[in-house]
């Protein structure tokens, strides 16, 4: 008897961890695409062919460094740290001369659950 309800609960849990994804794949894609220096009307339309709805915002700012942020849907935002080139016009909340900054610092936040997965990406040499 001990042996057949440990076979049913060694069954149960194998079959209730499936892999569910923090995220959809639509998201790694855009990551894949978005670059340095990347204007955020570019980065727009990049999202834009994976969300058609979706627009750019000016979230967090303070002097020439901050965040765009694009709502995807009522589960996810994107954010991509930005900044405005010294020489560049700063027009209010719009994300036209706002650029993809170096550092390449992401977030997605998980609307739902409250939760934010920072993404910082590092180029390296061996």
């Amino acid at each position: 008897m001990k042996i057949i309800i440990l076979i049913s609960i060694i069954v149960s849990l194998s079959c209730s961890t499936k892999e569910v994804s923090l995220y959809p794949d639509e998201i790694n894609q855009i990551f894949a695409k978005v670059k340095t220096d990347m204007e955020g009307v570019e980065v727009e339309k990049i999202i834009q062919s994976y969300y058609p709805n979706c627009k750019g915002t000016i979230s967090i700012w303070s002097g020439q460094t901050g965040y765009i942020s694009f709502y995807l849907n009522s589960k996810f935002t994107l954010s991509f740290a930005a900044y405005n080139k010294p020489n560049g016009i700063f027009k209010g909340g719009s994300i036209e001369n706002i650029f993809v900054h170096p550092d390449r610092i992401y977030s997605i936040n998980l609307i739902e659950d409250k939760t934010r997965i920072d993404l910082h990406f590092h180029d390296y040499q061996e």
